[in-house]
């Protein structure tokens, strides 16, 4: 079962809004696509040259609010930013209510669409989700956690 982040269509709508307004103005030269994944549509925004780093977003941040930090890393690695489905932004808007599973496959079978093997820097939720697809079978080569979330009781 999922539940959708959004209360209203209007509210999704002004998020989606939000955040391509943000890659319209952004100056780094980057590409979008939208991956089919298995919590569905999967938007992703890549930047830069060299070796891969993918960019995993905390609990309520899109990419388009982590373009600075994207553009940063662009000047020296391939930098695919995504959008986490269950989050806002431009992925699709359903949580999965088995977190770990559900976000560990979706991890692997978005980097094997990717088809790379990436150094993953992940914030907050991003962290977890990682970790639970490192425990799933997604290729992780290496792993930076900031202010990494966890899941569960204290």
């Amino acid at each position: 079962m999922r539940t959708s982040i959004y209360r209203t269509r209007e509210g999704r709508d002004a998020i989606a809004a939000w955040c391509r307004d943000q890659l319209d103005g952004w100056s780094t030269p980057h590409t979008t696509s939208v991956i089919p994944t298995p919590l569905g549509d999967t938007f992703t925004v890549t930047a830069g040259t060299g070796s891969h780093v993918l960019l995993l977003p905390g609990t309520n941040f899109p990419t388009s609010s982590w373009l600075p930090v994207v553009g940063v890393l662009a000047s020296g690695y391939t930098v695919v930013a995504v959008d986490v489905p269950g989050q806002p932004g431009l992925s699709a808007g359903d949580r999965p209510q088995d977190f770990v599973a559900a976000y560990g496959d979706w991890l692997r079978a978005l980097i094997e669409a990717l088809n790379i093997e990436p150094v993953v820097v992940a914030h907050s939720m991003g962290a977890v989700i990682a970790l639970a697809g490192a425990g799933r079978g997604a290729p992780v080569t290496s792993l930076g956690a900031v202010q990494p979330g966890r899941v569960g009781p204290p």
